[in-house]
């Protein structure tokens, strides 16, 4: 979605774009969720799509995506709103830190943290229908290494907080945690 470093994820197209600003259509695949406890059901992986928008300046740039869940499991809609700090360590180095938080509505809820009537007397949890709102705050560090003008190598650490009735969930609470983390190594070329 954006040029290299970026923490965004998806593929997007700047439908307007200006010095410091850009808004367009986006689309993004989902990895669903399969290590869930007996008797509840499994997210099937799938596509969302939606819209992004950034507005940037100096070293700071504000996002937000909203996207919709058209394949898949998911049956509901998130937003993400971020705030990102960016800079050049030297010639060779890039760090971004962004600071974000996501609403999804109460399908999207249901669809990852809800327990329905028959999960709950297929499983040991209790039946739980979580409603729309906050479901996480999170801080993600991006930091990349420019081998050269085309190539680079990419590094992600990404830390998020459930918080709201996805904390609440009895999925979470018997058999995850509400600190979620994720790292990742990948190379980029840059067209």
């Amino acid at each position: 979605l954006d040029s290299a470093g970026s923490i965004q994820e998806g593929l997007g197209w700047n439908a307007y774009k200006t010095r410091n600003f850009r808004v367009g259509p986006m689309a993004t695949y989902y990895w669903g969720a399969d290590n869930r406890p007996t008797g509840i059901n499994d997210v099937d992986p799938g596509f969302q799509i939606g819209a992004f928008a950034e507005f940037a300046f100096n070293h700071w740039k504000f996002d937000t995506r909203v996207l919709y869940g058209v394949s898949g499991s998911s049956e509901g809609a998130r937003l993400n709103l971020g705030a990102a700090y960016g800079t050049r360590i030297n010639k060779d180095w890039r760090l971004i830190a962004r600071a974000n938080t996501t609403v999804i509505n109460a399908n999207e809820m249901k669809t990852y943290f809800g327990v329905n009537s028959r999960e709950a007397s297929d499983s040991v949890l209790s039946e739980y229908s979580p409603g729309a709102g906050f479901y996480d705050v999170g801080l993600d560090v991006n930091l990349t290494y420019d081998i050269s003008k085309a190539w680079s190598v990419i590094s992600i650490v990404k830390a998020h907080y459930l918080i709201g009735d996805a904390a609440d969930s009895p999925l979470v609470k018997t058999s995850g945690t509400e600190a979620q983390a994720y790292v990742g190594l990948g190379i980029a070329y840059h067209f």
